[in-house]
């Protein structure tokens, strides 16, 4: 789910989840939203229709942390199997 950090209101569930979900980090342009499944996958979803864009099997467990490159070309997450992973756009999705 994505919540209002200021109101605490829920605005949006991910679809199409089937299990916990873990939103990491939107694109510099607000336009992409990471979100880590605790099957160690990581989506991508465009955030004004919410369709998934891009699914990376990343790690063994759930990403813990990700960030987009100021550019919003790449994307990075890091996990509790202490791994990192990073993809491009032009690899992954888009």
């Amino acid at each position: 789910m994505i919540w209002n950090r200021q109101t605490g209101a829920k605005l949006r569930e991910l679809p199409g989840s089937d299990s916990m979900v873990a939103p990491l980090a939107f694109s510099p342009d607000s336009r992409l939203i990471i979100a880590s499944g605790d099957n160690g996958t990581c989506d991508v979803w465009e955030t004004e229709t919410f369709r998934k864009v891009a699914s990376v099997v990343a790690h063994a467990s759930l990403a813990e942390k990700g960030n987009f490159s100021p550019d919003g070309k790449q994307f990075v997450t890091a996990s509790y199997d202490h791994s990192l992973k990073g993809e491009t756009k032009a690899k992954s999705f888009i």
